[in-house]
């Protein structure tokens, strides 16, 4: 997956937009949906099915079209301040993309409990959620199977370019999909270069 962040209209990058910038932004802004997926992405999908059977997994990814004020957000990997990702996923693109999820329109969100990672444990903490498992599953093996399908997943969502992708967790059950037990978890991962947005969404119930 391959492109370029190339902001569109007049703006200033390198200044911290305003509050009435970053709303005009987020009203406008163009999110579309990619509806190609890579074999290793239906692969962590099916493992996840397997390892929390009483729930599941849901996995989609957004393109985010460019806005100035948007963009020194999205290039800095900063998407969790001013309220940002609360309110992207509230847009109808991510609604559509994710029905299943049942995403409230209400703006802004709840309490997402969406907190900056180090991009750098994207693939561990794939790895540990599928190696321990849900509610009913029982981890064997040295999980070097599950860290190879995590980095698989990595590489087919952003070709490994760790330093070009801005990591976001939470386990918290932000909606009424989530059972809200022990085994909610969502990653969202942003691709600064490309503006594309991957949201993967894990719950469990014993």
């Amino acid at each position: 997956m391959v492109g370029t962040l190339t902001p569109s209209g007049s703006g200033d990058i390198g200044r911290r937009p305003t509050k009435a910038e970053l709303e005009r932004a987020l009203a406008d802004v163009a999110i579309v949906p990619i509806t190609h997926m890579a074999a290793a992405i239906d692969d962590v999908l099916a493992r996840f099915r397997q390892t929390h059977c009483n729930g599941g997994a849901l996995f989609a990814a957004f393109e985010i079209g460019a806005e100035p004020a948007l963009d020194w957000y999205v290039a800095r990997g900063q998407l969790h301040l001013d309220g940002i990702l609360a309110r992207l996923l509230v847009h109808p693109a991510i609604r559509a993309g994710l029905p299943d999820l049942r995403i409230d329109t209400a703006v802004p969100l709840p309490d997402i409990g969406l907190e900056p990672r180090d991009a750098l444990e994207i693939d561990g903490l794939l790895a540990r959620a599928l190696y321990h498992g849900g509610a009913y599953w029982h981890a064997t093996g040295s999980g070097m199977p599950e860290k190879t399908l995590a980095l698989r997943f990595c590489d087919a969502l952003f070709e490994l370019r760790f330093d070009e992708i801005a990591v976001y967790t939470s386990g918290k059950a932000w909606t009424d999909w989530f059972y809200d037990i022990a085994w909610d978890e969502t990653f969202v991962v942003l691709d600064k270069r490309c503006r594309r947005l991957f949201l993967l969404a894990v719950t469990d119930t014993d």
